[in-house]
């Protein structure tokens, strides 16, 4: 994609992006961010799509973890309570950034661990942003 492809896109996702109210740009940024993804390196997408579906799985089970506290608990079993909501976030942060480091790390680093144990290269590319999109 060229310079001037690359600022036209950007413009126009920014235009249609202010045209939708606040609580529906998350959406117009997504699809722009995903057609940029599918006109760069369509065979990519479907790992794009994937890594993001389960990015915002754990985000979600992060936010729902726990729920609004019982009444009627004691200091102790609050105490206990939010420990074990604590835990399970931990537990679901964890499971989403090992997936997304994993696929890191199987793009980028698969084929010189191969070469350094003598193994050939496999046809494996690193999808187009994808570390940006795990540092993200």
């Amino acid at each position: 994609m060229s310079l001037f492809s690359l600022v036209f896109f950007s413009m126009a996702a920014a235009l249609v992006c202010r045209i939708f109210p606040g609580k529906y740009r998350w959406g117009v940024l997504l699809a722009a961010s995903m057609l940029f993804y599918a006109i760069e390196s369509p065979k990519a997408l479907p790992l794009l799509l994937i890594v993001s579906a389960w990015t915002w799985f754990c985000a979600r089970n992060i936010g729902r973890a726990g729920g609004e506290m019982p009444e009627g608990l004691t200091r102790e079993e609050k105490k206990a309570w939010k420990q074990s909501v604590k835990a399970v976030k931990k537990r679901w942060l964890t499971a989403g950034l090992c997936a997304d480091f994993a696929v890191l790390v199987l793009f980028k680093y698969l084929n010189d661990v191969r070469v350094l144990f003598g193994a050939s290269r496999l046809g494996i590319l690193l999808p187009l942003g994808l570390s940006f999109y795990t540092f993200q």
